[in-house]
């Protein structure tokens, strides 16, 4: 018996110094894994940031071209609305002219003349007029222009067709960065020189 307990306790020595050993040896083990682990899973992180990233950009330049689309589109509804109005003036004006029976068709025309080399100028913003009422030979003129100097330069242009005169602006009042304004002129034509007698004997 003495020998059989001896036996027992050397084994249990042996399993007792066996053990530490083997944890020991895992240890390394473990570490690896779990550096392996970080490692994987910075990995996924970070690819998934990137992708999230791309996906992003992806993102910013469409919407960037669908902007820049959009602006295209915008411009070129200004140009057509612009030409919509100016298209509208000259209808009320010949309507207002027909309506008065005061020479409509050369009124009119260099009204519209007037209108047309103002807005010519190159980099010259739009002017149009909105509405226009007659009283004999007196006209009363309602527009709107983008800058001052369209307004200035419109009625150099009524005068110089030398069928207008004595143009008095009456205001200039900005709205929404466009200047409503109203004048007057006087409709005089220039007289065309009567003929001469003819001289006897003339063929």
């Amino acid at each position: 018996m003495i020998r059989v307990n001896l036996a027992d306790k050397a084994k249990k020595r042996v399993a007792a110094a066996a053990t530490p050993r083997s944890s020991m040896n895992l240890l390394p083990l473990i570490h690896l894994m779990i550096v392996v682990g970080t490692a994987l899973g910075g990995y996924l992180w970070y690819s998934s940031l990137t992708s999230q990233i791309e996906s992003l950009d992806a993102n910013i330049r469409a919407e960037e071209e669908q902007r820049q689309k959009l602006e295209a589109v915008y411009k070129q509804n200004q140009t057509f609305e612009a030409r919509k109005r100016m298209l509208e003036s000259r209808l009320k004006v010949v309507r207002s002219l027909r309506a008065n029976q005061v020479s409509p068709v050369v009124s009119l025309d260099k009204i519209s003349d007037a209108v047309t080399r103002t807005n010519q100028r190159e980099h010259h913003p739009y002017i149009w007029l909105s509405r226009l009422e007659q009283n004999s030979s007196i006209f009363n003129v309602t527009g709107v222009s983008t800058s001052v100097l369209g307004i200035a330069d419109f009625i150099a242009n009524l005068e110089s067709t030398g069928y207008f005169r004595n143009i008095v602006q009456f205001n200039a009042q900005d709205s929404a960065g466009n200047y409503n304004f109203t004048l007057s002129c006087e409709y005089a034509p220039p007289r065309t020189s009567a003929p001469g007698p003819r001289l006897a004997g003339a063929n």
